[in-house]
């Protein structure tokens, strides 16, 4: 299995050093496998698309060493939606253009733009991103989260890509409740979700773990995965430590083989643990897959 790490969750320092750190645990734990961000808005570690240097390092520093590179897609503050080119779509292009030039073997798509819920809105634009991340030699894979959480809505959008869009499952986002689109709704289930000591009481957009397990959305997509993310959920928040949350991902061993070729990154927030925590995750995600 190809074992990697997200850098953007790495650490809360430039790319640089979280870089050499990743490097330095990629010889300790095995790791083959790493995906980078773009999104600098919400990671100190992110790459800049015009910074020569981080793309540079990449080339000769990280593609020799790894069997998998991913790049994640910018997501934060921008509209691929809106006819305005530069709301979005202009640097989602550039950046599938980056992850081309640095070897990329693909490109992890979140679809944020207002439009929760709507396959058909997203279908346009993913085919075309798609077909760009063709022409720069980089997979497209859509990722289940934010506007296109749901998986029926991820499985239409996969199936009009007519095989040039592919999955990036996270498992951890599948047990996110899907909350409702208008505020005032919105806003008081989310406040009970965080505060009260009975997460999910109101049950109206149940998270995924709680009424169909994980394992068929994972089996519904199996033979089109990108990569697979992993975090848990402890019910509040997503992306922590494998085995601290509500998700039982021992059924991965299940998968072996069918996602043997598929990077398996680690994606918890690492950037306030302890150097260990990261170890304890791998050490735990060999376990469950022996």
């Amino acid at each position: 299995m190809r074992i990697g790490l997200n850098l953007g969750m790495l650490a809360d320092e430039p790319w640089r050093p979280v870089l050499d750190r990743f490097l330095r645990l990629r010889e300790e734990a095995g790791l083959e496998a790493v995906e980078l961000h773009l999104e600098g808005a919400l990671y100190r570690a992110a790459f800049g698309i015009s910074d020569e240097a981080g793309a540079r390092a990449v080339v000769e520093e990280v593609r020799p060493r790894v069997a998998a590179l991913g790049v994640h897609l910018p997501f934060y503050g921008i509209n691929p939606l809106s006819p305005d080119p530069r709301a979005g779509r202009e640097v989602l292009e550039r950046s599938i253009g980056w992850a081309g030039r640095v070897g990329a073997d693909y490109v992890a798509f979140h679809a944020r733009g207002g439009r929760v819920g709507d396959p058909d809105a997203w279908i346009p634009l993913v085919s075309s991103l798609a077909a760009r991340a063709r022409e720069a030699g980089v997979a497209f894979g859509l990722e289940n989260a934010d506007d296109l959480s749901r998986m029926d809505a991820v499985s239409r959008v996969l199936e009009a890509g007519r095989g040039m869009v592919r999955c990036c499952l996270d498992l951890g986002h599948l047990f996110e409740r899907a909350y409702p689109a208008f505020l005032p709704s919105k806003a008081l289930l989310r406040i009970n979700d965080l505060v009260s000591p009975f997460p999910f009481l109101a049950r109206r957009g149940l998270p995924l773990g709680i009424h169909r397990s994980w394992e068929e959305a994972l089996r519904s997509v199996a033979a089109n995965v990108a990569c697979l993310h992993l975090h848990n959920h402890d019910g509040r928040r997503a992306h922590r430590p494998l085995s601290r949350g509500k998700i039982n991902l021992r059924g991965l061993k299940a998968f072996r083989e069918d996602l043997k070729e598929v990077p398996f990154i680690l994606e918890a927030d690492y950037r306030g643990e302890a150097a260990g925590e990261v170890r304890s995750d791998v050490d735990f995600l060999r376990g469950v897959l022996s």
